[in-house]
C-alpha cells in the first residue's frame, strides 16, 4: 500500500499537466456557465484546449433525455477541435449522467473512434465523469473529470514506475494506492483515475498517526514539501450535534429511522402521520428554500429532492417539527448512543488488535448477528464500470462480495 501526493502536487504547482478538451452533454439550461467555470484562471489557461456543448443529458430521474444524443456527429466535431488544439486528452460530462451513464459511454466510444480515424496510433486519454463520482452536481464533476484527464498522461508514466520499484526490491506483491476516502485502489484504477488519490498522503498520515499515538479521536497536521493538510474525522452524522452546540440546544438521543434511509416518506414521523412540513433546505452557497406545506410525504420528498439536486446534491435539511410528546411517540430512541457505542467498540478492539466485528456483536447482550464475512471486490465495488439501473432518482449498481463460502452479489 502506497500513499502519493504526485498528482495533487502537479495540479497545485501546475506542472506536468496536459491540455484537455471538455465535452458537456446538455440542453440549453446549463450553457450560461460553460466548462472550466469556477476553476482558477491560471489552471484553466494551463489545461484548457476548448470545449463543446453537445446535445444530450438527462432529467433528474435519469430516464428522460434532455436532448437527443448525437454522438457520431458531435464526436467528429470534438475530435477535429481537439486535434486542432494539440490535445490528446478529453473529459466527457453529462447532466445527471451518474444516474444513467449510457450517453457518456456511447460518446466516449465514438470520440475514441473518431480520434483514431484521424490520428492513428495517437495515445488518447478520455475521462468519463460518472466513473469519478456519483454526485449529480455538474460543474464540480466536470472540473474533476477535466483535471483527471489532464493528469492521465502523467499517471500513465508514474504508476508503472511504482510497480517497477517494488519488483526491483524483490517484492512480488500487488500494488495498492490509498484513495481519498481511505480505501485502497488497485494500480490500474489509480492510473485511470489519479484524482481519486488527491488525499492519499494525508489519509495515510491520519491512519498512521492515530495508530502510533494509540488514540481514536485526533486532529492530524500533515506537513509536506508542497502542502500542509489538516484532517479531522466524520461529518454528516455529527451535524445535529454541531448545530446543537452552536445554538446551545440539547440534542435528542433518537432519530426517525434507526438506520440510513434514502427518502423522507420512509421516516417514522411520516409513517405516524406527522407532517414533514414546514421544512427547509440550505446549501453552502447561501441558497435557502422553505416549503410551507406538502400534499403528502411523497410530494415533500419529490420537491425537496429536486431542490437538493439543483443545489449541487449537498444540502442541510430541517423537517418534521414536532412537540416533545409527539417525538416520544414516533422516534427511534437511543440511535445516537448506539452509533457511539459501535464506534467505540470498533476503536477499542482495533487498539487491542482484537476482532472489531466480534466486539460489535457483543454489544447489547450479544443481540447482533453475523451474516457474512467477505470483501468487496472488483471495479463495481467503487462505482467504476458498474452496470447502473436508475431506480427513481437513485442509481443502483452491482456490488460483488467474495465471501468465505463463495461469491454473493
Amino acid at each position: 500500500m502506497l500513499g502519493t501526493t504526485q498528482f495533487v502536487n502537479a495540479v497545485i504547482e501546475q506542472k506536468h499537466l496536459s491540455k484537455v478538451f471538455v465535452v458537456r452533454l446538455c440542453g440549453t439550461a446549463t450553457r450560461a456557465l460553460p466548462p472550466f467555470s469556477g476553476m482558477p484562471s491560471s489552471l484553466t489557461q494551463q489545461i484548457s484546449a476548448g470545449y463543446l456543448l453537445a446535445s444530450g443529458g438527462f432529467e433528474y430521474d435519469g430516464t428522460t433525455e434532455i436532448s437527443l444524443l448525437q454522438a457520431s456527429t458531435d464526436a467528429a466535431t470534438a475530435a477535429d477541435a481537439m486535434l486542432a488544439a494539440g490535445a490528446a486528452a478529453a473529459a466527457v460530462c453529462g447532466v445527471h449522467t451518474p444516474l444513467n451513464p449510457c450517453q457518456e459511454l456511447a460518446f466516449g466510444q465514438e470520440l475514441q473512434a473518431a480520434l483514431q480515424q484521424r490520428a492513428p496510433g495517437l495515445p488518447v486519454h478520455i475521462t468519463l465523469s460518472h466513473k469519478l463520482s456519483g454526485r449529480l452536481g455538474l460543474l464540480e464533476r466536470e472540473a474533476a473529470a477535466a483535471i483527471n484527464a489532464s493528469l492521465a498522461p502523467l499517471a500513465a508514466a508514474v504508476v508503472p514506475q511504482y510497480a517497477a520499484a517494488l519488483q526491483q526490491l524483490g517484492l512480488q506483491v500487488p500494488l495498492y494506492i490509498t484513495g481519498n476516502d481511505g480505501t485502497l485502489l488497485s494500480a490500474a484504477v489509480a492510473q485511470e483515475h489519479p484524482v481519486l488519490t488527491f488525499k492519499s498522503g494525508p489519509v495515510n498520515s491520519v491512519r498512521g498517526a492515530a495508530f502510533l499515538a494509540g488514540v481514536g479521536d485526533a486532529l492530524v497536521c500533515d506537513i509536506g514539501g508542497t502542502t500542509t493538510d489538516i484532517e479531522v474525522g466524520g461529518g454528516n452524522a455529527l451535524e445535529p450535534l454541531a448545530v446543537g452546540m452552536e445554538l446551545g440546544l440539547p440534542v435528542v438521543d433518537a432519530d426517525l429511522m434507526g438506520r440510513a434511509f434514502p427518502e423522507l416518506q420512509m421516516s417514522t414521523a411520516a409513517i405516524a402521520g406527522v407532517p414533514l412540513t414546514p421544512a427547509a433546505v440550505a446549501d453552502d452557497k447561501g441558497n435557502v428554500l422553505l416549503m410551507a406545506a406538502a400534499a403528502s410525504p411523497n410530494w415533500a420528498e419529490r420537491v425537496l429532492r429536486a431542490a437538493c439536486t439543483e443545489m449541487g446534491c449537498s444540502v442541510g435539511l430541517a423537517s418534521s417539527p414536532m412537540t416533545g410528546t409527539t417525538a416520544h411517540e414516533v422516534v427511534v430512541p437511543g440511535s445516537l448512543s448506539l452509533a457511539w457505542h459501535i464506534g467505540m467498540a470498533v476503536l477499542t478492539a482495533r487498539a487491542a488488535n482484537a476482532d472489531p466485528v466480534a466486539a460489535v456483536l457483543q454489544l447489547y447482550g450479544g443481540s447482533g448477528r453475523l451474516l457474512l464475512r467477505g470483501k468487496v471486490v472488483g471495479p463495481a465495488a467503487f462505482g467504476y464500470d458498474a452496470e447502473y439501473q436508475p431506480v427513481g432518482p437513485f442509481p443502483a449498481g452491482l456490488c460483488t462480495v467474495h465471501g468465505l463460502y463463495g461469491v454473493r452479489a
